[in-house]
This record gives C-alpha cells, sequence and structure tokens, in this order.
C-alpha cells in the first residue's frame, strides 16, 4: 500500500488532503508545493507526469478532471522491519488503482459536485472540512495489509464474500427487512464479508460494493447503527443516498440503501427486532462460522496454504489463507529446519505474520497472472466469452492455467468458466509426505474448484 496520500486543486494547487501512514512524518509543504509543481510545469508543456522512480521512494500523479483534482502517492521501496530494501510489488498500476479508489472513495463521502467546485478558492476551505469524514476511509489504503485479514475485494474491484449454508434462510429475513424499509437494495456483511444480498444489490458495479464494503469495515464495531450519505461513484455521483447500518450481533450487521424516508429510528425501533430476532440462532451460528465451511476445509492438502476465488462477472471473491502445516519433527527435519532458520526469514514469524506473509505472496501471484501472463497474451474474460479454448481455428486460444515454482512455494491459476482460481503450496513441506509434485497442482486446485463451486 502507499505511505502517502495527497489530494490537491487542479487549478490551484491548494492541498486539501494529506495523509500519511502510522509512523510516518507528514509532508512538510515545501514538499507538497514540489510535487505539485513539478507536475504542473509538465502539463503547462503537454506533459503528462504519470510517475517516477527513486532510490527509496515511488511516486505516481493523476489528474481528475471530473472532480478537478489532482492525486499523489508515495511508495516507500524500503521495507524497515526487514531493514533490508526490497520491491513492494506494486507497480505503476497498482498504485494507480489505489489513486482510483481514494477518489472514488471522497466522491462515494461528499458527492462529484462538491469536488469540482475546488477551482473556486474562496470554497477550498468549506471543502477540506467536508473532507474530513473521508479521512478513516483513506487511511485504510495506507495500512500494509496487517490490519486488514485476508480481504482481497479492493484488489480485484469485488467483494469478498463468505460462504455459510445459512446463506439461503438469512436471504428471506434479508428480503423482508429490506422490502419493509422499501428499499430494494440490501446486504448482509459478518466482518466485512458478504453472506447475503439482495439481487438489486449485486446490480452495483464492482467499484461501489469493494467501497461500501471497505468503508463497513473500518467503521467502529461498538456503534449499533449509523446513518451515512453515500453518493453512488458510477451509478449517481452527484445524488446522495442514505446508507443504513445496524449491528445485529458481534461481528454481524445489515445495511440497506435508501432515500430520505424511512428514518434511522423507525427502522431501529421497528424493523430491526421485528425481522431479525426471529433468526437470532441462524445469526448466532453464522457468527461463528468460518469464511469456508468446515467440509471443504477438512478436505485440502495439508500443504495448501491459501486460495482466491474470484468472479467478476457477479463482482465477489472467496479467500481463505492459512500457515504452514507443522508435524511431530524428525531427527532429519531438525537438521533442515535449522538450515532454513539461518537462509528463511520467515523463521522467527509469527503465525499471524506468516499468514499476512502468505497473503501477501498469493496476492503477488494473482497480479503477476492478470497483469503479466494474461495481459501479455490479450487474453481477457470480457473479450473472450464466447471462444472455446479447446478451438485451435478460434482467432484467441483462451488461456486456462498458470503455475509457477519457487524455492518456498507453489502458485497455481485456473480458470472455470467466469471463475478465476489462485491457490498457493508449501513446497518445502517438513517431510517428504507433505511436498506436492509440480504435476499434482492442477488436480488440488480442480477439486478445491469443484467443491467451492458447489455452493454457487
Amino acid at each position: 500500500m502507499a505511505d502517502h496520500i495527497l489530494c490537491i486543486t487542479d487549478a490551484g494547487g491548494i492541498p486539501l488532503l494529506i495523509r500519511s501512514k502510522a509512523g510516518y512524518k507528514q509532508l512538510p509543504f515545501p514538499v507538497v508545493g514540489s510535487l505539485n509543481g513539478v507536475h504542473m510545469f509538465g502539463l503547462n508543456r503537454k506533459v503528462q507526469l504519470c510517475s517516477t522512480t527513486s532510490h527509496k521512494h515511488k511516486i505516481v500523479w493523476k489528474r481528475y478532471t471530473e472532480g478537478n483534482v489532482v492525486l499523489i502517492a508515495i511508495s516507500s521501496l524500503e521495507d524497515k522491519k526487514e531493514r533490508r530494501k526490497e520491491w513492494k510489488y506494486l507497480s505503476d498500476g497498482d498504485m494507480i488503482q489505489i489513486l482510483d479508489n481514494v477518489f472514488y472513495s471522497l466522491v462515494l463521502l461528499t458527492g462529484i459536485q462538491d469536488l469540482q467546485k475546488s477551482d473556486k478558492n474562496s470554497i477550498d476551505l468549506k471543502l477540506k472540512r467536508n473532507l474530513r469524514c473521508c479521512h478513516h476511509l483513506v487511511d485504510s489504503f495506507l495500512t500494509s495489509g496487517d490490519d486488514e485479514g485476508e480481504y482481497f475485494g479492493i484488489e480485484t474491484q469485488t467483494i469478498d464474500l463468505m460462504i455459510t449454508p445459512q446463506a439461503a434462510i438469512l436471504q428471506e429475513h434479508l428480503e423482508a427487512f429490506v422490502d419493509a424499509a422499501n428499499s430494494q437494495y440490501g446486504c448482509l456483511f459478518k466482518n466485512g464479508r458478504v453472506v447475503c444480498a439482495t439481487k438489486e444489490w449485486w446490480s452495483l458495479t464492482g467499484q461501489e460494493l469493494s467501497l461500501i464494503g471497505r468503508l463497513i469495515y473500518t467503521l467502529k464495531p461498538s456503534a449499533t447503527s449509523y446513518d451515512i450519505p453515500v453518493f453512488l461513484p458510477n451509478s449517481n455521483p452527484s445524488s446522495a443516498l442514505r446508507l443504513l447500518i445496524f449491528t445485529l450481533i458481534g461481528g454481524i450487521r445489515v445495511c440497506v440503501l435508501c432515500g430520505p424516508l424511512p428514518t434511522l429510528t423507525y427502522v431501529q425501533d421497528s424493523l430491526v427486532e421485528r425481522f431479525w430476532v426471529p433468526g437470532l440462532k441462524t445469526l448466532v451460528m453464522t457468527s461463528q462460522s468460518p469464511v469456508v465451511p468446515d467440509v471443504i476445509t477438512s478436505s485440502l492438502p495439508t500443504p495448501l496454504l491459501g486460495f482466491l476465488l474470484i468472479n467478476r462477472r457477479e463482482k465477489f471473491c472467496v479467500s481463505m489463507v492459512t500457515t504452514a502445516p507443522t508435524a511431530p519433527p524428525s531427527g532429519d527435519d531438525v537438521i533442515m529446519k535449522q538450515r532454513r532458520r539461518r537462509h528463511a526469514p520467515t523463521a522467527t514469524m509469527t503465525s499471524h505474520e506468516e499468514r499476512m506473509r502468505v497473503n501477501r505472496m498469493l496476492g503477488n501471484y494473482r497480479k503477476l497472472v492478470e497483469d503479466d501472463v494474461i495481459t501479455a497474451t490479450g487474453d481477457h474474460d470480457d473479450e473472450q466469452a464466447g471462444d472455446d479454448p479447446d478451438d485451435v481455428t478460434s482467432p484467441h486460444l483462451t488461456m486456462t492455467s498458470h503455475y509457477r515454482v519457487t524455492s518456498e512455494f507453489s502458485f497455481y491459476w485456473l480458470r472455470r468458466g467466469n471463475f478465476q482460481i489462485f491457490t498457493i503450496f508449501l513446497q518445502e513441506g517438513n517431510s517428504q509426505q507433505q511436498q506436492i509434485p509440480v504435476f499434482a497442482l492442477r488436480g488440488f486446485t480442480e477439486n478445491l474448484t469443484n467443491s467451492l463451486l458447489s455452493y454457487f
């Protein structure tokens, strides 16, 4: 993620928003002015400055003419934790996606019309005050990922989903509740993941779904209800809707998109208890359920560290990450473990750090496949939806699988219709029986895919 994010007016170069990652000093005004000045210098000479890289930082600019603002993202290339320099796998495209998410987050909470007025110096101070409501959401794009868990919705422009057998029952409660609230847009969340949603909710764009999901996830869990004005960045960025959010039990929230009515008090006092108390037992079971049912996880091969299932047409993704398997060490295993301790930086990692590392590696592999492999072959889901991957006479041969093996991990990507699945396996196990040969990666990935798709 980025370390610093700046929002500056396009016409006057006035800073509207400057946010920095925790532990980093806020950028001084001369630095902000220089970053904006070099960008404006290029524009005056019909040169579009997009990005630059130094020994320690990567800087990306993007101009949003529809909002009369320029966004700047700065990412450090120095990993302070490991005290060594390394690439954080943030390409220009990754950082531009961060800037897009930040811009549409500003639109989501303030509307496009307020941003369009930013070229008038008289209201810049008022706009800066209005943008304060966006700080918490924007700050979520500055985190390193350690506080986010295994969430891929923002990266993939989808919304994170959990698979639970109780979804069908809760769907009935949700639709009745949303209908009573005079709306058609409703969703049930558990810790930032969708449990179930109405049909109209899924009609929102992937970007809108991912941003609303991120917004709900960043809200304080102690509050019982919220009434937040929101502007749908793609569907209706000029007119405000109301996002009503209610905490049902720990970690589970129901939200409704509606107009001026009904009031928050009416829904909370008259509808929440009426429609959700009968489903309390189901909600409790859901709150205690894992992201992926135990029926699936119990049948996973031991070296599987995680997977990411994406369906961009339906705009959802499912992911799960575990830690490396452990087994009673033998004499040879102890020797190998000591060798890895001397050479591998992960030997001293905690369980949480291992999970986050696996999470990052899985995300990096997804970027490799989608940005380098698929893009290089000109193969895209929407464009090639009608091609037969087995037809050698087809003008496009659709890529359906890819694998990569490193000294520590094995990766496999498989496409099945509108679904893509990315898997990561442990290459170095505690014993030879825990290692998966390369030729078996596809079989294990296909079995996992079959188990997951049985729920859709």
